[in-house]
């Protein structure tokens, strides 16, 4: 099949979906044509595949020139990669459904898959909630116009069904960004300058409200009141808020590094702490990077928390309820008793992400799917 496949940001820009495109990409690119077509300028076009800008995001009325790029290419589906912050200020972008339907028009043989990375803004304050006065709308027609919509999130395919109107929305979660380098954890640490004796919690995000950060120093606290000799690591970038949430506690926040370098720092670790507000799910790159490592996993189990992850609970990772504090800590405890738990959790979290979550699976699946889906016709859903 031929590919052309939209994204709002790609490699060298700092972007999880970017990041998402290139890794999918370049597993498509083994047996496909592939076009990728960004709003980044100068992307790095050192690839198996074709990589150009096509659009400014900073100007959403360029996103129109996607039907001449698109055109030219030929592809039998064309891949957008969505979030509503990907095209446009405040998640604004009336060109984007302008253009697939002048593309709708110009060749009604295309198919439009719709990968939805987000919805729509978390609504947690008054101007995420305005914003979805016209984000909502904008995802259902969006997804009208395409023939297949894929959801990083299983639940979403219930919680925005209103605002789904694709024939067919599959689940397709996200992989790691991180690939393993294959150090040995020694290695990791020295080149970290952190001892073998002491026990490496880590933690990594960019300081988004999304992450509970304030569980992880809570349970610190407690740790390190029971005399365990405890470093949190903080990896990757929001090191502003990292310094504030874990002041006065062992810490050793590393801020922006390359993916090589990430992947020592989860070498590193000897726990993974993963406190979403809405629960662990499968849009969660870090998640999904702490278990190809092989990391164990503390968790939080809420509304976006995948059936997946809650059937492995116990096998490659702990789950806890999201409100719960004591339980939080308890599970870290848990988990530092017993270092037999965390190998058996380690092992099964590399399974888990084999079997379900590494980038040939999610190709696999995207294709198959493709393959198996009819033509665009308006009206219709199937979940």
């Amino acid at each position: 099949m031929r590919f052309s496949i939209v994204t709002g940001a790609f490699p060298p820009a700092l972007d999880g979906i970017g990041d998402y495109t290139a890794l999918l990409a370049n597993e498509l690119a083994g047996a496909h044509q592939v076009a990728v077509i960004t709003g980044t300028s100068n992307p790095d076009a050192s690839r198996i595949y074709s990589v150009s800008c096509g659009f400014d995001c900073t100007k959403i009325w360029s996103t129109l020139r996607l039907v001449q790029h698109v055109k030219r290419f030929g592809p039998d589906w064309l891949s957008i990669q969505y979030c509503p912050f990907s095209y446009g200020r405040y998640g604004w972008n009336p060109f984007l459904p302008l253009a697939l339907t002048r593309l709708r028009r110009a060749a009604p043989e295309l198919r439009i898959a719709l990968t939805v990375h987000e919805a729509m803004a978390w609504p947690v304050n008054w101007k995420l909630r305005t914003m979805n006065l016209w984000q909502g709308p904008l995802l259902r027609i969006l997804t009208g116009l395409s023939t297949v919509s894929f959801v990083v999130v299983g639940k979403w395919r219930t919680v925005y069904r209103r605002w789904l109107r694709s024939n067919r929305v599959v689940h397709l979660p996200v992989g790691s960004n991180i690939p393993a380098t294959g150090n040995s954890v020694s290695n990791a640490r020295k080149s970290l300058g952190i001892s073998d004796d002491v026990l490496v919690l880590g933690v990594f995000g960019q300081g988004h409200h999304s992450h509970d950060w304030s569980k992880v120093a809570a349970a610190t606290r407690s740790i390190v009141a029971k005399g365990y000799d405890l470093l949190l690591l903080h990896m990757g970038s929001g090191s502003d808020r990292a310094h504030s949430e874990f002041h006065g506690l062992p810490n050793h926040v590393t801020g922006r590094l390359s993916a090589a370098r990430l992947s020592e720092c989860l070498m590193a670790s000897d726990i993974f702490v993963a406190p979403f507000v809405d629960g662990v799910s499968t849009r969660r790159g870090t998640l999904m990077a702490a278990l190809q490592h092989a990391l164990p996993v503390v968790g939080t189990h809420g509304d976006a928390t995948d059936e997946a992850l809650s059937d492995a609970d116990g096998k490659a990772l702990l789950l806890v309820p999201c409100d719960d504090q004591d339980a939080f800590t308890d599970a870290v405890l848990r988990l530092i008793a017993d270092a037999q738990l965390r190998a058996h959790l380690g092992d099964g979290a590399r399974r888990l992400y084999e079997a379900r979550f590494s980038w040939p699976v999610i190709a696999q699946t995207m294709v198959e799917t493709l393959e198996d889906t009819p033509p665009y016709h308006s009206g219709g859903r199937s979940i």
